[in-house]
Order: C-alpha cells, then sequence, then structure tokens
C-alpha cells in the first residue's frame, strides 16, 4: 500500500469516527432536551396545581410503611421513561376538567405504577387512593381512556370524603338497590359488567352494587370521560337518571364553591 493510500485511508476513518461523534452527541443533547421538556411538564404541573407526579420512586418511597405489609402487600412499580410523555398528556387532561382550587385543596400527588396491586391481587386493582395523604395511584395504561378515567374515578373518593356533608346521600340510595358490600378479595367475575337488570336496579356495573362509595365512583368516572355515552345509558332508566342529576348537581356545587 502506498503511502498516499495509507493517509487517505486514515482521513476516512477520521471522517468515520467524527462522524459517528457528531451523530452521538446529537442524541444525547436530544435526550437531554427530552428529559428537560419532561421535567419542565412535571414542574409546571406541580406550580399549577399543587401536583406532584411520581413516576420513579420505590414503592417504599410512595407508600406508607403499613400498606407494604400484611394485610395489603401494596405494590406500585415505576414507568418506562418512554411512557412518561403519554402519562403526563393524561394527567394534565384530567386536570383540566376541574377548577384549579379543587384540585389544589384536594390532591396533593399522583403516583404512576407499572402493575398496582392491594391483597396480592395485582390484576384486579388499576386505581388507589391515599385519603390521608390526598393522593392517586393509577396504573399505567396505553389506551389514555382507561387512564382518565382511573383518575376521575379515585379522585372523586376524594372529593366525597371532603364534602359528604353536600352530597344527597339518602336520595341516592332511595334510587339503588341493595349493596353486597362485598370485600374486595372475595370478588370475583366481571365486574364490569353491565345488563338491563342491573341499570334498572340504578347500577351502571356490577362493581357499582359493591358499595356507594365504588357506586359514585363508578358514575363520577363516566361523567367526566364518557358523557354522552353515559347520558344515552341513564335516560332510559328512571333511577339512573336520578343519580346522574345528583352528580351533576354536586359538582356544580363544588365548582361554584371553589372558584
Amino acid at each position: 500500500m502506498t503511502q498516499l493510500a495509507v493517509v487517505n485511508r486514515h482521513r476516512s476513518l477520521l471522517r468515520a469516527v467524527l462522524r459517528f461523534v457528531v451523530i452521538l452527541c446529537c442524541v444525547l443533547f436530544a435526550s437531554a432536551g427530552w428529559a428537560d421538556g419532561l421535567k419542565e411538564r412535571i414542574r409546571r404541573i406541580e406550580a399549577t396545581y399543587s401536583v406532584k407526579v411520581h413516576h420513579n420512586l420505590s414503592d417504599r418511597q410512595i407508600l406508607p410503611k403499613k400498606y407494604l405489609k400484611a394485610p395489603y402487600y401494596a405494590r406500585c412499580g415505576a414507568i418506562a421513561d418512554r411512557e412518561l410523555p403519554h402519562a403526563l398528556g393524561v394527567i394534565e387532561k384530567f386536570l383540566r376538567a376541574y377548577p384549579r382550587n379543587l384540585i389544589r385543596k384536594n390532591l396533593t400527588a399522583v403516583a404512576l405504577c407499572r402493575d398496582l396491586g392491594f391483597y396480592n391481587l395485582n390484576e384486579y386493582y388499576s386505581g388507589a387512593v391515599l385519603k390521608r395523604q390526598k393522593m392517586i395511584l393509577v396504573e399505567y395504561f396505553g389506551h389514555p381512556m382507561e387512564m382518565d378515567d382511573t383518575l376521575h374515578h379515585e379522585f372523586s373518593s376524594l372529593l366525597l370524603k371532603k364534602y359528604m356533608h353536600l352530597f344527597p346521600r339518602s336520595k341516592w340510595h332511595k334510587n339503588s338497590g341493595r349493596y353486597t358490600n362485598t370485600p374486595y378479595r372475595s370478588v370475583h367475575g366481571d365486574v364490569w359488567r353491565s345488563n338491563a337488570g342491573l341499570r334498572e336496579q340504578g347500577f351502571l356495573h356490577a362493581i357499582s352494587k359493591n358499595n356507594f362509595e365504588d357506586d359514585f365512583n363508578v358514575f363520577a368516572s363516566a361523567y367526566f370521560v364518557q358523557p354522552k355515552r353515559l347520558w344515552r345509558i341513564v335516560r332510559k332508566y328512571p333511577r339512573l337518571r336520578k343519580k346522574y342529576e345528583i352528580v351533576k348537581s354536586f359538582y356544580k356545587t363544588l365548582a361554584r364553591l371553589t372558584r
């Protein structure tokens, strides 16, 4: 090989190395910018609503000690970084559905979970709420409606706890069949099944029949996530329609109180 050929070969190698370095730098800068963008969205959520978003903490950092032990055996698990942009979009949409002050007074954190579970029932729970901490735990789902539904479902428990004195519970019970009050560990079958028999009793789904809080949770989430579908259902069943009016009036009252 001639000296000129060696020089040209070295130059080609150098150009290849430089191209690799440039590409690597671009990737690193893009990754850093992507990460910074996510941090800014999380910071903005906290600044606007006083709500922290936990996505990469251990179960011990999120859950109170008593929930990590028997009989609860709680677990959450961190979600993957690639899932965070979508999850933040769902959280932002959920927060925008309420007056800002209502969120500030009743929610302090949302914890995104990889595999949420209690009582060793990892397939049963998609969300939970820690009422004392005013924290929602929500399992990540790729379908936005699943997460959105869970967030509204769990937040309604916090609102019910704080504003029960404004809720016409006796009127609600007049439009409900008998609750089973079944412990979650004893629940079997499809809890989300729905049929005319349940609706005539005033229940949207089988899980609604479990207890008053579950009943309200299911109605509240449907009211925010699928309002048109909910209306098509309730207008055919007198008990459901009365419950719909109660939910609508309750949230309007909360909105007026927190303006």
